[in-house]
């Protein structure tokens, strides 16, 4: 539980967190395979919406054109691709100086494995048994590419703010003594919000 309350905090100092793509969830397969189970959102022209288990709840937006996806995890353990988000920006403080014990590395590095493995298991389409550890390498690069611009910025964040950086250890350790069972209990689509 406190994994999760901590989100709030790291969301708001990470940049990452201000843009809601998931390239791992095949949106448009997911409505088009789905579609008996679109609903019209109420007062909302151009939006649709589908209620996965969770419940996480997808919503569609084709107000404007090209369909806009937003996800929302309804459940009681919070949304997963918040935390990944999340892990991946603590994982680009590994170029800091001194900022991570290897205990913590091995943490956050432990952590995103998982997440991997859930996402692999819980995305949409889910990815066949036989792809999962492909996938799993290929998510992780990813994710470590999309952070690298943000590093410069978190490292002088973190180095700056004796705040932040006690938050961060804090929050690492956590995830060291407590590990992210809580959070992967429910199988469900990897929600980005409420990521705030």
């Amino acid at each position: 539980m406190r994994l999760l309350t901590a989100l709030a905090f790291l969301c708001l100092t990470t940049p990452a967190m201000a843009q809601d793509v998931q390239p791992y969830i095949d949106f448009d397969a997911l409505f088009a395979d789905k579609v008996d189970q679109v609903a019209p959102v109420e007062g909302r022209d151009g939006v649709t919406m589908i209620t996965m288990p969770g419940p996480v709840v997808v919503f569609r937006n084709e107000t404007d054109g090209d369909p806009i996806y937003s996800t929302v995890d309804q459940s009681s353990a919070g949304p997963v691709a918040c935390m990944i988000e999340v892990l991946a920006s603590i994982s680009s403080l590994e170029t800091c100086d001194g900022a991570l014990t290897d205990r913590r590395k091995t943490a956050v590095a432990d952590g995103l494995d998982q997440l991997a493995s859930f996402t692999a298991n819980n995305t949409y389409p889910p990815v066949a048994a036989a792809d999962r550890d492909d996938f799993r390498a290929t998510f992780l690069a990813e994710l470590t590419a999309r952070q690298a611009p943000n590093a410069e910025w978190f490292c002088s964040t973190v180095n700056d703010d004796v705040g932040v950086t006690r938050f961060v250890r804090n929050f690492v350790d956590s995830l060291a003594e407590d590990g992210l069972a809580e959070l992967l209990e429910i199988p469900r689509l990897p929600a980005l919000n409420p990521c705030y």
